[in-house]
């Protein structure tokens, strides 16, 4: 077999053209003769071919072009027999990806032509055996999955994501997708048909960014815990790749002819392409990352099509690879490597951090995959954690939605979370497991820390609640008890500003309105349904303690008994035109709740009926303020007396607002609030506290 270096250069390519087709002439005739095997005949055009391991693989039939039924066959001992799977009836098209989760349960990505049937996916639970049609409609071009999310491309709509296992989906932000691949439990490329730009993701696949790269592409390949992905487009000569997790592509060498757009690899020891060009077709391959190629023939495909390749038992590789006829003929090609002949649990080299940069828990999935080619799957018996020399391994969960025991796959994860309010803290993540050659147990060191030295001294909720019958307000105080690590009598004099976000039930309170503290003017309020964002300025305000943030005003979103807990996701002062992000906790003694009390009695202390009062007045006990609320359509004189009916306050509410009265010179003690609406004279007591 001849070696050629395969270049960039257009201007080297042009100049060695022709050679390179006389080499390659050469050497997929030779290569063809002493080398390619056959492995079985099908009755049909084979379109895919997926080995899970050197025993279980599958053969699908069917292309776009032609008529040409579907059909799926699986082996389990090599090769040397297949049988035929049941498949849902009527599709016309070809099978284009399978994805099996685990030994027992997979997916199917069906891309239908000219076809009464549309299901994009399908799914077994008999090792493939058996395979039944999900509601998802589409043209389904690949499938994968992360601990995170299962990702289907479609190559006539938008791509579909699910977080639940595959019982609901929602589209992703591109149409026309052909492919999805994952380096690891976060990092995935996605290529696409025409049009659009490539996108990648970072986050196992549910939300997606645009990369700098546009061309129509089949096939991604991932090098497994890498940041570097290769593509061969199919209508390109150019082999690319990425070193950035797919964020960007660069051009990494080039063919003597188009390739079919599929490329596959072991690791980055092996990387292989197939040519489509009548006189260069067939496979090269490459063992230095894709600076040189060398042809060994094989058997040329459609375009569009998806061959494998997989490391044997032991110390081998063999590629799988198929051609355009009817009957279609799968072949094999297999040399030797120096790759693991047994299977291990793929551990961290380092101990993992986590890293928490804001308030919230951060997840990391940590790789637990199998290595080697013993066993394609193994079992994952029992995971947990214990302290690993820190103060605090409490911070530390397994955040893992999938029980065990469960299935081990070649490519596997657990997800660990860590939240912590000390840090750094350590822990020790246990796995107990077996790949075939008995129980095994390791140990995974797991170290946490913070960025920020203020999310390690959290300020605390001040509890306070409010409560309403159905059809008054709430009025809540917004009270935060801060930590001595903030000192706000030496930082009062700089600060300027407060942001802050409070959040709640929206089923059983709805937001009305807020008020900010005495001293402070409202700059901003946006109101999002079941949270308020809202940013306050310091005018002559002095230093309160607790701190006070205001007061927020609900009213009850349901007639029933309910409590609404009220949290702040959001906080942060601005000093010196620096703004100094803060961390908030809430437990059982520092919280604040807005609760419903259902339909008011009949009786008011104003002898007035709930449904025809229009006055509201709250709170009550009062300290500093009260607050009425108009909802006449007419302004109403409220006025205040005291036990011995000395007039004390007066005060005019406008329609269908609301207002607020100073009890600042009240003293403590009951009053009598008064106001007159249609000729009718009605009061109620209010107390004046401490």
């Amino acid at each position: 077999m001849e070696r050629i270096r395969l270049l960039c250069s257009s201007s080297f390519h042009r100049v060695l053209g022709i050679v390179l087709i006389f080499l390659a002439l050469f050497c997929a005739g030779s290569a063809r003769a002493q080398s390619w095997k056959k492995v079985a005949t099908f009755n049909g055009l084979i379109a895919n071919v997926k080995f899970l391991n050197p025993r279980v693989g599958f053969v699908t039939l069917g292309i776009y072009s032609v008529s040409n039924s579907v059909a799926l066959y699986k082996t389990t001992d090599g090769g040397n027999t297949w049988a035929q799977a049941t498949i849902p009836s009527g599709y016309d098209g070809r099978i284009d990806d399978i994805d099996m989760i685990d030994s027992l349960h997979g997916w199917i990505a069906m891309a239908h032509y000219n076809s009464q049937e549309d299901k994009a996916l399908w799914r077994t639970t008999d090792a493939g055996m058996t395979w039944n049609e999900t509601p998802l409609v589409g043209w389904g071009t690949s499938i994968t999955h992360t601990p995170r999310a299962l990702i289907l491309t479609d190559f006539g709509e938008h791509f579909h994501i699910s977080t639940d296992g595959g019982t609901t989906f929602f589209d992703g932000p591109m149409n026309s997708t052909n492919c999805v691949r994952f380096v690891d439990s976060l990092h995935g490329a996605m290529t696409v048909f025409r049009g659009s730009g490539w996108m990648y993701s970072s986050d196992g696949g549910l939300t997606w960014q645009n990369s700098n790269f546009h061309t129509e592409c089949w096939s991604v390949y991932p090098d497994s815990g890498t940041p570097n992905f290769y593509a061969a487009p199919e209508v390109s000569n150019i082999l690319y790749h990425s070193t950035d997790y797919g964020a960007t592509w660069s051009q990494l060498a080039s063919f003597p002819s188009w390739c079919t757009g599929t490329i596959a690899g072991i690791g980055d020891k092996y990387l292989f392409c197939q040519l489509q060009h009548v006189q260069t077709n067939g496979m090269y391959y490459s063992t230095d990352k894709g600076g040189n190629w060398t042809c060994i023939g094989g058997p040329g495909p459609h375009p569009d099509t998806r061959f494998c390749a997989l490391t044997e038992c032991p110390g081998g590789v063999t590629v799988y690879a198929f051609d355009d006829q009817s009957p279609g003929t799968l072949y094999k090609y297999s040399f030797g490597t120096d790759g693991p002949a047994e299977a291990t649990l793929a551990l961290p080299t380092t101990p993992p951090t986590l890293v928490q940069t804001g308030c919230s828990a951060v997840d990391t999935a940590l790789e637990i995959g199998i290595i080697g080619c013993s066993a394609s799957s193994g079992r994952l018996d029992s995971a947990w954690l214990t302290p690993g020399g820190g103060d605090n391994a409490s911070a530390f969960s397994i955040s893992d939605i999938r029980r065990v025991p469960r299935t081990l796959s070649v490519l596997d994860s657990i997800e660990v979370s860590y939240e912590t309010t000390h840090g750094p803290d350590t822990a020790q993540l246990h796995l107990r497991y077996d790949l075939g050659a008995g129980v095994r147990d390791t140990v995974i060191l797991l170290v946490g820390r913070l960025t920020s030295p203020m999310s390690a001294f959290p300020e605390r909720l001040h509890r306070s609640s409010a409560i309403a019958y159905e059809g008054q307000i709430d009025t809540l105080p917004l009270l935060i008890d801060m930590n001595s690590v903030v000192n706000l009598d030496s930082l009062w004099p700089s600060l300027s500003d407060i942001h802050a976000t409070f959040a709640f039930d929206s089923s059983v309170v709805q937001f009305q309105s807020y008020l900010a503290p005495s001293g402070w003017s409202l700059w901003s309020l946006t109101d999002n349904g079941n949270s308020v964002n809202f940013e306050i300025h310091k005018i002559t305000g002095t230093v309160t303690t607790p701190l006070d943030l205001g007061t927020a005003l609900f009213s009850p979103n349901t007639a029933a008994l309910a409590t609404s807990w009220v949290t702040l996701p959001a906080f942060s002062l601005v000093a010196g035109g620096k703004t100094i992000a803060l961390c908030v906790t809430e437990d059982e003694d520092s919280h604040w709740a807005v609760k419903t009390l259902g339909p008011q009695s009949a009786v008011q202390l104003s002898g007035t009926p709930t449904s025809m009062r229009r006055i509201w007045m709250y709170p009550n006990p009062a300290r500093d303020r009260l607050f009425i609320r108009n909802t006449f359509p007419h302004a109403v004189t409220v006025t205040i007396y005291d036990a011995i009916g000395r007039e004390r306050l007066s005060d005019e509410v406008i329609a269908s607002t609301s207002s607020t009265i100073s009890l600042a010179a009240l003293a403590p003690g009951m009053y009598v609030v008064v106001w007159n609406s249609n000729a009718q004279t009605h009061a109620e007591c209010i107390e004046k506290t401490e």
